[in-house]
């Protein structure tokens, strides 16, 4: 719900904690020589990010990221390294007892309460799931003689049957979202047509057989706007139709 252009946010999860790197030679230079030398502004954080810190650390720690076949935890674990770094990148603008806070060990171990689910059919992949989490909690542990108590997982990660259609005598999928959309929407035909021709015009500046001229970007951002407009269409499509069916 932030007003943040989505190229910003693209931009600030590239970066990383790389930005980190940037703002302390920044800080260094003003320390030490009393002004700042000039720095490319791709190497840096976007104004919107910056502006809105809190709400968008505030969003990362309260995601919510479930992976219905866990296996050995290897899709968990690199979300929460993906959160973790993102989140890093914004210390720098918290106050600084704040930011003594945010340790690594922190930050993964709120990740892995907050944010991470996981379920698999075999109860031994669930076992090293929630391995694969504590070996990457220990590794950030900086006090190794008051090693602090592991949190339980067992409502994390757990052992169930993803595809079951009920539990129980209970529908676990409503099959109203099943419903298939009209093919001869006026609307979803104009959309996809023009994506085609974007996509088409795209595969050519690739190619060669046309010229950049900034075009690439352009596109980008005109089939962001199309996908976008297509979500909207079937949502709305689909509240109609569910009026209907209910």
């Amino acid at each position: 719900n932030t007003n943040i252009d989505r190229d910003d946010i693209e931009k600030y999860i590239q970066l990383g904690d790389f930005a980190i790197d940037i703002l302390i030679r920044e800080q260094y230079q003003t320390s030490k020589y009393g002004k700042t030398f000039d720095i490319d502004e791709n190497l840096t954080l976007p104004e919107s990010i910056k502006e809105n810190f809190y709400e968008i650390d505030r969003l990362l720690s309260t995601i919510k990221i479930v992976d219905p076949a866990v296996g050995s935890g290897a899709f968990p674990v690199g979300m929460m390294n993906e959160i973790v770094k993102a989140r890093t990148a914004l210390t720098p603008f918290f106050k600084e007892d704040e930011q003594n806070e945010r340790t690594s060990y922190e930050l993964k171990i709120q990740t892995i309460e907050n944010c991470l689910y996981g379920v698999d059919i075999d109860s031994s992949a669930v076992d090293i799931a929630q391995l694969r989490c504590w070996l990457s909690l220990i590794v950030d542990e900086l006090n190794m003689e008051h090693i602090r108590p592991l949190p339980n997982l067992d409502h994390k990660f757990m052992c169930g049957h993803s595809l079951l259609e009920e539990f129980e005598g209970n529908k676990l999928f409503d099959e109203k979202l099943l419903i298939q959309f009209p093919k001869d929407n006026f609307l979803l035909n104009h959309i996809e047509k023009q994506k085609k021709e974007l996509y088409e015009e795209l595969h050519k500046i690739h190619t060669g057989q046309k010229p950049n001229n900034g075009r690439i970007k352009e596109i980008q951002r005109e089939l962001r706007l199309a996908n976008n407009l297509t979500l909207w269409v079937l949502q709305a499509t689909n509240s109609i139709f569910l009026k209907n069916y209910s």
